[in-house]
């Protein structure tokens, strides 16, 4: 009897160390890490300072293609600029009007707009002189800066964290600021949105990586705004901070240069526009531009 017991107790220790050393790991990577399968961007050098890719999302999405589609661009070749309806005294525009007549090579979103009066930012907004809101929004804890004061010895582009960094300190070296929601903080995670966790929208967003390059990151396929953080992260971007700018039919990304066009309208929203047919640039009236220097 007291055979079989130890042979027994020999098996289940063995049965252990195959759970916890084999099946353990395997089961993890499997179920716990679902985004860590993700494959190598390869990106197309369109100019010098300039980089385009799209790419497969690590989780696919029922509507549309589930690409990610992003422009890299380095701040020492190029600047970015912020037009706005309301500096220009002009009706909103697609975003390849706004591109083409200020001769942007790029240009996304500058953060979403309120819907009262289809020109105001909901978040601060200012331009140099000009300032489209001039008031914090509240739970808006992300800021892109860029533009720098030409006596201040600062990055040419940022985006800070104001939960960890006082912004009015910088207020006074850069002319350009667009303010909304974070979505990957300053320490590179991810940033947990809690009011609407389970809104599924088409969307773009704004990132810098660890080497200063500027993202503009833009998705058709719908998906909540933790989940893309999470496939953002798990990409090979090295992003520092990112940024949520607009979502839905109205969310655009726009490349033009050296032949080649770049048009993205964004569609699906949850609850208020849950269809897939969008086939052209919405009205919105305030972009960021890139500019060759």
């Amino acid at each position: 009897m007291y055979v079989f017991y130890d042979v027994f107790r020999k098996m289940c220790f063995f049965c252990t160390l195959v759970m916890r050393f084999i099946l353990l790991p395997i089961l993890l990577f499997l179920f716990v890490q679902p985004y860590s399968c993700a494959q190598a961007l390869k990106w197309l050098p369109v100019d010098d300072g300039i980089f385009y890719t799209e790419t497969d999302a690590p989780v696919k999405s029922d509507i549309n293609d589930s690409k990610i589609t992003i422009i890299k661009i380095d701040p020492a070749q190029y600047r970015f600029a912020i037009a706005t309806a309301s500096q220009y005294k002009c009706k909103p525009k697609p975003l390849d009007v706004w591109c083409k007549e200020h001769h942007f090579v790029a240009g996304v979103n500058a953060t979403m707009f309120s819907l009262h009066n289809n020109r105001t930012a909901v978040g601060y907004l200012r331009n140099y002189s000009h300032t489209n809101n001039s008031k914090l929004k509240d739970g808006y804890r992300a800021m892109a800066v860029f533009n720098p004061q030409k006596d201040k010895n600062v990055p040419p582009f940022q985006i800070i964290d104001m939960n960890c960094t006082d912004w009015l300190s910088l207020k006074s070296s850069y002319h350009c600021f667009a303010q909304s929601i974070r979505m990957i903080d300053s320490h590179s995670q991810k940033v947990e949105w809690k009011l609407k966790p389970n809104m599924r929208s088409s969307m773009t967003v704004l990132a810098s990586d660890k080497e200063g390059n500027v993202l503009f990151i833009f998705t058709r396929s719908p998906y909540t705004a933790n989940q893309f953080s999470d496939m953002l992260l798990a990409l090979p971007l090295n992003i520092k901070s990112a940024m949520y700018l607009d979502g839905g039919p109205e969310a655009s990304l726009y490349l033009c240069i050296k032949g080649l066009e770049i048009c993205k309208q964004g569609c699906y929203v949850s609850d208020t526009y849950e269809r897939d047919d969008n086939d052209h640039f919405w009205d919105i009236p305030n972009v960021i531009g890139v500019l060759k220097k």
